[in-house]
């Protein structure tokens, strides 16, 4: 029985100067002395809904009343400027935004992680816990205070794309004096310069670190350097491999297409794909005798042959850890095998090098996901009939935990992370699709983050379910049976969904990505017996609108030879 059958089988204003005291640091000190004393944080309408001050309620936070600040470092903290770099690092950030954050810190507190400030102001960007910030606690978390003004910049950014960095933190800041954050622009350039040799180059954002990671599929994209999306694909003909000639820059239905190329690796596998740092493609096949393994010589295309890898199995995926290197695991009949490379692959073809296997339990049989936390560790979900299982690194690049149930089974699963870095699952059982998420991200806090409960999203039952991420961060969700695909997205940023919707023909299989202008383009596997695969694309990108972007019809990207 192939691998294919066993899975099918397996189906914040606050008010101005308040205090003699800060208007004389503020005549001392500056634009910058004023940070303390000047209008705080509240969270920004774009997010929220937004509510003035009298409207507020009051909060333990009032209560608490933290002191003025006597006086402001004149220098920055390394840790915090370093902790903040991460955390921009981690949530993919663009520059525009970076900046914009090293300014506000700048202002707000010289980039120092204050217990103080005007009424209940606190911490590296002076956020209020009762203007909605988060508890005390929380805002003097520089993790936290740092994701959370990441997280509302982003929103921001595209809905007004020609702001200066400066006056997109003000729109996050809501401050009285928009001027002062690109006055500071210098002196946050050089902190992140700073910061950068600090933390270190070559450490990619953890968002490009989930672009590396995939699970078996009869179908998987792939997506190069210059942004050209990879197909490659295994049935009964063999394994096959088709490329965009060019990218899909605004061009409705991608750039113009190769055809498809036999690649002479084995047929009705489970393929799974990875990049290595300079940005080759690995391509790993799975069938229950063997795991079968090719990658890139060059970054303009070529590719070694096909060679064994490793012993069989019903499932594979694979990570890269924060360091670069690939990561691989392989499902079996009774638990769960690793196998990674012992140094990164810099410019090596093929290189790197490569540990044993180990078993690590877990369960036999299994559908497998691997995903990665905002700090870079991975986490790993093995989903059986029986239940659903968890373990993640307690370091990273490093040590993992015991494999813990997570939850009630299913016949597929998959992960994705929200705008904010939060990990979202989504397992499909026998009669709908169930969702868990992370309350908070898993912010150095090894398996942690905090999980909601499972709830049910209606939706097909033992389908094959894939996910992409919409412009603006907006996840869209597709999940295929025999009977149809089915499709539903959110209608914002914060865990609302629209209903289940008919989206196309039903497939055995199908992927989900992005072009590089924005749009989503879904390929389906057909199955019963054929190789046909059918496509359907954005026409033009869903520009914030939920749901929104036109699609294309449905169209033949392969014609059925088998």
């Amino acid at each position: 029985m192939s691998s294919r059958e066993r899975r099918q089988a397996r189906r914040h204003r606050p008010h101005p100067v308040a205090t003699l005291v800060l208007t004389v640091i503020g005549l001392l000190l500056g634009p910058v002395g004023s940070a303390v004393a000047d209008p705080a944080p509240s969270r920004t309408d774009t997010a929220r809904t937004a509510v003035s001050d009298g409207d507020r309620p009051t909060t333990n936070a009032e209560e608490i009343s933290p002191l003025d600040c006597p006086s402001i470092p004149p220098n920055h903290d390394p840790d915090v400027i370093a902790t903040v770099y991460r955390v921009g690092l981690s949530m993919s950030v663009s520059d525009k935004v970076m900046l914009a954050g090293f300014e506000a810190g700048w202002v707000e507190s010289h980039m120092n992680n204050l217990p103080c400030g005007d009424r209940d102001s606190l911490g590296v960007f002076q956020q209020r816990p009762s203007q909605g910030w988060g508890t005390p606690e929380q805002v003097m978390d520089v993790s936290y205070a740092s994701r959370s003004f990441f997280s509302e910049a982003k929103l921001l950014e595209p809905r007004y794309p020609n702001l200066s960095a400066g006056l997109l933190a003000d729109r996050v800041q809501r401050s009285c004096c928009p001027w002062r954050y690109d006055e500071a622009e210098g002196r946050a350039r050089a902190m992140i310069d700073e910061a950068r040799r600090a933390v270190g180059p070559g450490i990619p954002p953890v968002q490009d670190l989930r672009d590396f990671t995939t699970s078996g599929s009869s179908v998987a994209t792939a997506t190069a350097l210059d942004g050209r999306i990879e197909v490659f694909s295994s049935d009964a003909s063999g394994t096959t491999h088709r490329w965009q000639t060019a990218p899909a820059d605004g061009r409705p239905g991608g750039g113009n297409w190769s055809e498809w190329t036999a690649t002479g690796g084995p047929a009705n596998a489970e393929i799974a794909l990875s990049r290595t740092p300079d940005g080759r493609i690995e391509q790993f096949a799975l069938t229950a005798d063997a795991l079968w393994h090719r990658f890139q010589t060059s970054l303009e295309g070529a590719w070694s042959d096909w060679t064994q890898f490793g012993p069989g199995g019903v499932d594979v995926a694979t990570a890269v850890s924060r360091d670069g290197r690939l990561e691989i695991f392989v499902v079996h009949d009774i638990g769960i095998r690793h196998r990674w490379q012992t140094s990164p692959a810099d410019g090596r073809p093929g290189g790197g090098g490569w540990s044993e296997w180990v078993e690590t339990g877990g369960p036999g049989g299994s559908e497998l996901v691997v995903d990665v936390a905002p700090d870079g560790r991975l986490e790993q979900l093995a989903v059986t009939e029986a239940a659903t299982w968890h373990r993640f690194q307690t370091t990273i690049d490093g040590a993992w935990s015991s494999w813990g149930e997570f939850g009630p089974g299913g016949t597929d699963v998959t992960t994705v992370a929200a705008f904010d870095g939060r990990l979202e699952i989504f397992v499909a059982y026998d009669i709908g699709i169930r969702h868990r998420w992370q309350t908070s991200p898993a912010d150095g806090r090894p398996g942690g983050g905090g999980w909601s409960e499972w709830v049910e999203t209606g939706g097909p039952g033992a389908a094959r379910l894939t996910m992409a991420l919409a412009p603006g961060g907006r996840l869209e969700q597709f999940a295929t049976t025999a009977a149809g695909v089915r499709h539903r997205y959110q209608t914002d940023l914060h865990g609302n969904w629209s209903a289940w919707s008919d989206f196309g023909p039903g497939g055995t299989d199908l992927a989900a990505t992005r072009n590089p202008d924005g749009r989503i383009e879904v390929f389906l596997a057909v199955g019963d017996g054929t190789s046909e695969m059918q496509t359907r694309w954005h026409t033009r990108p869903a520009d914030g609108t939920p749901g929104g972007g036109t699609w294309s019809d449905w169209g033949v990207f392969r014609a059925q030879t088998v």
